[in-house]
């Protein structure tokens, strides 16, 4: 259940290794790739678990805030690449879908929005929804407020303690490829799912993971990329989570995941099938 997710995770890569960070399994990790890069990353080798199928780098620790705000700001003005193309493009997809499904995105929550496009393009269409976002960079911060945030959290989302104020108050949380950069994914899912009202829902969009990535997968190449999830594991957290989901593949090539979680499973499946209908038109790139 949630609680077992939001107790503190020791940072050492001895208690990443002894049991699964999301399954709690012992002795159930099998290393895929030993990736070594220079600099602050040096040494790094992606395990998955045997039983559910998660994928993390044991030996990671948790990324410094200042790589994000170094690494990340040059690309906030950069409108024409495809990062900007498809997080509009899903914030319109995600919007229809919740409309089709009669899920009405009164407040809205996003943990890490970055420069706030998708966050943009779903206010276009939805003019009447707060939209609140969870952002750690300055430049993000501040690109959120002008682009129409409603409120804007410095916060740790894997800290309970700082995530209480938030509990309960939100339709819809939205992460876009951010569980991927985290040192504990599943306290931050956990908090998500704390989030909500007792009809929301929780959209998670992250890269897939299959057993047949090799070590010039793309996605190891981020350095700042430590866990992966694939369809099976997040059905498997559902499960350890206590709540009904949906999975959805809707990128291109397989290459990444949305995973719907819902403490009501009611409209979900009819979610589930509008946003593959629509992934079949526009592929989502990531």
């Amino acid at each position: 259940m949630l609680s077992t997710y939001l107790r503190p995770l020791l940072p050492s890569s001895s208690s990443r290794i002894d049991r699964c960070i999301m399954c709690q399994t012992r002795g159930s990790l099998r290393q895929r790739h030993a990736i070594h890069k220079d600099g602050f990353f040096a040494g790094r080798a992606f395990y998955q678990c045997a039983e559910c199928g998660f994928a993390y780098d044991v030996l990671a620790a948790p990324t410094p805030d200042s790589f994000y705000q170094r690494n990340y700001a040059a690309d906030r003005f950069d409108r024409s690449g495809i990062d900007f193309l498809y997080r509009t493009t899903e914030a319109v997809d995600l919007s229809m879908c919740l409309d089709n499904s009669g899920i009405a995105p009164k407040r809205v929550l996003e943990i890490g929005p970055g420069p706030g496009w998708f966050m943009e393009s779903f206010l276009a269409c939805n003019p009447e929804t707060v939209y609140d976002v969870v952002e750690l960079t300055d430049f993000g911060a501040e690109s959120c407020r002008a682009a129409g945030a409603a409120e804007v959290h410095a916060i740790n989302f894997e800290d309970r303690s700082a995530v209480d104020g938030l509990a309960g108050r939100y339709d819809v949380v939205v992460s876009i490829h951010c569980v991927e950069h985290l040192f504990n994914p599943m306290a931050a899912l956990a908090n998500m799912l704390r989030c909500l009202k007792p009809d929301g829902v929780l959209y998670v969009h992250t890269p897939n993971y299959r057993d047949d990535r090799d070590e010039n997968w793309h996605h190891y190449k981020a350095p700042d990329h430590i866990c992966f999830f694939s369809p099976e594991s997040f059905a498997r957290l559902g499960t350890l989570f206590g709540y009904k989901m949906a999975v959805a593949i809707v990128a291109y090539d397989d290459n990444d995941v949305i995973a719907l979680l819902r403490p009501n499973p009611g409209r979900l499946w009819r979610m589930k099938r509008a946003l593959l209908a629509r992934s079949r038109r526009h592929p989502v790139l990531g």
